[in-house]
This record gives structure tokens, C-alpha cells and sequence, in this order.
């Protein structure tokens, strides 16, 4: 009965589509009841009546809705003076830039003049810039556990890749802990310790030179170089890693706190 009534709203709207400019609490009921084919004809049907910005700010929060980013971002350049004014919007648009790294380092960087944004805006702002400067910035969000977590991230950002490299070479393993994966730091750590062990044997009985003695140097020592460089890049992974895990929790917290829809109920 209610998707009767959805398609028979849509048919009495279509003949005045073509001789009328954008109708906004239309586009409203499409997009609230999911008809995103209907939505998109009907945004077609009046490109010629509907001023150009006003179009663009349509399109933009249609292809929000889809998490369609790249032509989210053509259209919101299009009309992000008009868009801005739509603060439910930016909250939404804000959300999903921290999860789409390209959308956020463009709206996030924006000139808006003396505009003035929505707080959950300028909120998803600071826990951009907080992610990409953590030394220089600050994050304005109060939650005990986001916070943390910040600290967390800001100190893991201060560790060295050639750091790990160089203590793995001392110590086999030892760039794995630093990088803060103690379980690999153990077992790289115990498996040089057996390899060097069988080394150490062979030596004894068999003497430096013979095959089997070099073979085992040989593996030992690829193992041991490819622990060194394997050290180097954990601690950019988990570099990554933590930045990531903190723009996501930042998402995950500004989605919960905030009741912003996309298309408000009327």
C-alpha cells in the first residue's frame, strides 16, 4: 500500500516536472522513500528551468546519498555557497568526508569566506586537521575515549620508520616492538635465536665452509635483512593504521552524536 501510494504521488507530479523549476520538497519525498530512478529523471526533466547553483546543489545532495564522492564533488564546487546555507546537509557531507580522504581534503580545505558552518562541520574539520597535523593541532571534540585514542595516534606519528630499521639491526625484531607489535618482536626475535643456534652448531661440527653451513648462513642472512626492512616498514604501516582507525572512531562519533538527515522529515 505504501509503495502504491509512493508511485501514484510520482505520477501526479511528472506532467508539471517539465514546466516547473526545481521543486525541492519533491525531491525530498523521493529520496526519503528511496526512489532514486524517479529522482533522477525528474532532476533531468528540469535542468533547462532550474537555475544553474540551485541544480548543482540538488545533484550534490542526490549523489551524497549514493556515497558517489567524485561527482559529489563536482557538483557541491558547483553550488557550495548555496550548500553551506543547508546545514544538515553539511553535517551529512561532513560525516562522509572523513571517510573519503579525497572529499575531505577538498571541502575541508575550502575558502568559505565569512560563512558561517554548522559546529558538526567544524567539529569533522578539527578531526581532519588533528589526523594530518597531530603535532601542530588540536582536536576540539570532548570524548574521553576519541581523545585517547588521539594521544595515542599522535604518539605513534612520532616514530621513525629508519628508527625501527636500525633497531632491528642490533637487536632482530626489535623495530617489530617498537612499531608496537610485541608478538612479532617475540617470535622474529626467538626464531633468529634458533637460527643462529643451528649456525653455531653446524660451525662446530662441520666447519665454516662446508655447503649445508653456508646455506644456513645464507638463509640467516636474507631472513635477517628482510626482518631489518619488514621492521622499517611496520612502523609506517601502523602509522597508517592509526590514523585511519582514529579519522574512522572521529566518524563513528560525530555520526551518533549528530541527528542531521540528509532529507529531514517535513
Amino acid at each position: 500500500m505504501h509503495k502504491l501510494k509512493n508511485i501514484l504521488v510520482v505520477i501526479c507530479f511528472l506532467p508539471i516536472c517539465f514546466f516547473a523549476q526545481l521543486n525541492l520538497p519533491f525531491i525530498s519525498h523521493l529520496q526519503r522513500n528511496n526512489l532514486q530512478r524517479e529522482c533522477e529523471s525528474y532532476l533531468r526533466s528540469v535542468e533547462k528551468t532550474t537555475p544553474t547553483d540551485s541544480l548543482h546543489y540538488a545533484w550534490a545532495k542526490y549523489y551524497l546519498g549514493n556515497n558517489n564522492a567524485n561527482k559529489f564533488l563536482a557538483h557541491f564546487d558547483s553550488s557550495a555557497l548555496l550548500f553551506i546555507r543547508d546545514t544538515q546537509a553539511m553535517n551529512v557531507a561532513a560525516i562522509f568526508a572523513l571517510r573519503n580522504p579525497t572529499v575531505a581534503s577538498e571541502i575541508f580545505n575550502k575558502n568559505y569566506l565569512d560563512q558561517t558552518l554548522p559546529q558538526n562541520f567544524l567539529n569533522a574539520q578539527s578531526a581532519f586537521y588533528a589526523a594530518n597535523q597531530p603535532r601542530t593541532s588540536s582536536l576540539l571534540l570532548v570524548d574521553d575515549r576519541l581523545q585517547k585514542e588521539f594521544e595515542t595516534y599522535k604518539r605513534f606519528d612520532k616514530k621513525k620508520p629508519f628508527v625501527g630499521g636500525l633497531l632491528s639491526t642490533f637487536v632482530p625484531g626489535l623495530g617489530k616492538g617498537y612499531a608496537g607489535r610485541n608478538q612479532s618482536f617475540v617470535n622474529v626475535f626467538f626464531v633468529h635465536l634458533l637460527y643462529g643456534a643451528t649456525i653455531y652448531e653446524s660451525v662446530r661440527k662441520i666447519g665454516l665452509k662446508n655447503p649445508y653451513t653456508l646455506l644456513n648462513l645464507s638463509y640467516c642472512g636474507i631472513f635477517y635483512l628482510s626482518n631489518v626492512y619488514g621492521s622499517y616498514l611496520e612502523v609506517k604501516k601502523v602509522k597508517k593504521e592509526k590514523k585511519k582507525q582514529f579519522i574512522l572512531n572521529a566518524a563513528r562519533y560525530l555520526e551518533i552524536n549528530n541527528n542531521s538527515r540528509l532529507y529531514p522529515e517535513p
